[in-house]
């Protein structure tokens, strides 16, 4: 086994996610090669680990087709050797105690990782495979291995808008030679994304339609965790829970705060890199939405 790729899976329906997640298993010092295969959606995932080929699983919690720790018990009847990581965009602590009592490995928060960071949690996750023994000799499953995520946020929002670890791994990748064009295209997507949910949000509750609400909040939540923008996730996940439950009218009294925690974030962003870090047209481009 030694020098063989290390066999990982990717459960992931936001392209954004999935790019950046990528790319973090390609960036910095490759203590094993990686062999990545992604999907969208939980049942074609499931056929795939039935194989029993899937070492690590890095798992969103929620997806069009499952959701919360049923994923992760899904995941492991079907492919009971593999370990789970997942990937969460929650700042709930119930959201990842519930992973790791289903069975994860770990669950670490959505962020824009630092070059090597990633692969570093996997190194700690399957240690043996530096050692060239048999992937399935697994360590029992349980606890987290360390990791520079940035912590989940406290009740009260932190009161830097963007968190210091996402805007130092940032700087970094924004370094000379390493990955600027990533950075501008990061930032832009937040950019946009954040500039447009106000408005898709308000023509929702417009057409009483509490569905694509629900859906645009979705898709931003996770945008703002990954660039460790706590309080427009807080804000976001509320506006989910409560498109989930039809409040509309509820969804309505958060939009003012919104656009205030949107312009915090994307004020302090343009401090982080200036010159570097490009605004999306106000239409176009990229969506995390669909």
């Amino acid at each position: 086994m030694a020098g063989s790729a290390l066999h990982v899976m990717l459960v992931e329906d936001n392209p954004a996610d999935a790019r950046l997640v990528d790319l973090a298993l390609r960036s910095g010092p490759a203590w094993v090669p990686i062999e990545l295969r992604h999907f969208t959606r939980m049942q074609p995932a499931l056929e795939v680990l039935r194989q029993g080929k899937t070492e690590v699983l890095l798992l969103d919690l929620s997806l069009p087709d499952d959701h919360g720790a049923g994923a992760v018990r899904h995941a492991l009847e079907a492919a009971p050797r593999t370990l789970v990581l997942v990937l969460t965009g929650s700042s709930d602590p119930s959201v990842r105690r519930q992973a790791l009592e289903a069975g994860a490995r770990a669950a670490v928060t959505k962020h824009v990782f630092a070059p090597g960071e990633l692969q570093e949690v996997l190194r700690e996750m399957v240690p043996w495979r530096e050692l060239g023994n048999p992937a399935g000799n697994s360590p029992a499953r349980g606890g987290c291995p360390g990791s520079r995520a940035p912590c989940p946020p406290p009740t009260e929002p932190l009161p830097p808008p963007l968190d210091p670890i996402a805007l130092a791994n940032l700087r970094s990748l924004a370094e000379p030679g390493l990955e600027q064009e990533l950075v501008r295209s990061v930032a832009s997507v937040f950019y946009l994304e954040s500039e447009l949910l106000g408005p898709r949000l308000k023509e929702a509750i417009a057409r009483g339609d509490a569905h694509d609400a629900r859906a645009a909040a979705h898709a931003f939540r996770s945008t703002a965790a990954y660039m460790g923008a706590w309080e427009l996730t807080e804000l976001a996940d509320k506006i989910e829970r409560l498109a989930l439950g039809g409040s509309l009218e509820a969804i309505s009294g958060l939009l003012d705060e919104l656009d205030l925690a949107r312009a915090r974030a994307t004020e302090q962003l343009d401090q982080v890199c200036p010159g570097l870090l490009e605004r999306a047209p106000r239409s176009g481009g990229p969506s995390l939405g669909a």
